[in-house]
């Protein structure tokens, strides 16, 4: 399942510590995910000794964290923004309530779900185990999370389990789903380092020095208050039923 993170299409649709077998100094990771079906549109994590975080994808969308603050970086017609992650999710959910309160939507019924265990799962060189994670007699796509822990990855999982729980985290962030389904699928990446996950697998990991800039916003973050107009103006210029 893959959902691209912008925040104009959501409205529409609505309408780092090394393990004691890897390396001996922390160093720079940069880790590389490819999806078969986007080969041109890789996600490249980039992790410091810091604990800075830069993630990318091909078409500019992108998480930092820096010092402990998160970022999005979305691309509209607004042109390219940075957003602080929490006003993002804080304004997501105002307007899924508008939505709920003008009757456009009902609100995501508590369906169970049910997390299967796939067994050993070999991804490129490394090794883990594969989860399914789906919802009990609903016909959206089940997710499935293969994590390891391979100690040579040790040192490259914090970085990339926090990016795909951002992730994750925007597939939910307007109550598409459960909130149950929503933790369980969030605490799969507390098992481990993903190997494959969002229908992504990890191609590569270099350890090596990554410039400065690579951790530089592309811009200031918008205000809670900016982000929030912009999607009020998306909602009065939807299309009438």
């Amino acid at each position: 399942m893959r959902l691209k993170l912008v925040f104009s299409m959501a409205v529409i649709l609505l309408a780092a510590a090394c393990g004691s077998a890897g390396p001996a100094d922390a160093a720079d990771i940069t880790l590389r995910y490819v999806d078969e079906d986007y080969p041109d549109d890789p996600l490249v994590i980039q992790a410091d000794s810091a604990g800075n975080i830069a993630a990318r994808e091909g078409d500019g969308q992108a998480f930092f964290v820096l010092g402990g603050e998160t970022y999005l970086v979305i691309d509209d017609e607004y042109g390219q923004s940075v957003v602080r992650f929490d006003d993002y999710l804080s304004v997501a959910a105002d307007i899924r309530q508008l939505y709920i309160d003008e009757g456009l939507v009902e609100p995501e019924p508590q369906i169970r779900h049910e997390l299967t265990d796939l067994g050993e799962q070999a991804i490129g060189e490394w090794r883990g185990t594969a989860y399914r994670l789906r919802l009990v007699d609903d016909p959206r796509v089940p997710v499935e999370v293969t994590v390891s822990d391979d100690p040579a990855l040790a040192d490259a999982a914090p970085a990339a389990q926090r990016v795909f729980t951002l992730i994750s985290r925007l597939h939910t962030a307007f109550g598409l789903l459960p909130e149950e389904y929503a933790r369980a699928w969030r605490d799969l990446y507390t098992r481990g380092m993903p190997i494959a996950a969002d229908g992504r697998v990890l191609e590569s990991v270099e350890r090596g020095p990554i410039p400065e800039e690579s951790f530089a916003l592309p811009g200031e973050p918008i205000t809670r208050e900016t982000l929030a107009e912009r999607g009020r103006r998306r909602l009065d210029q939807r299309p009438q039923q």
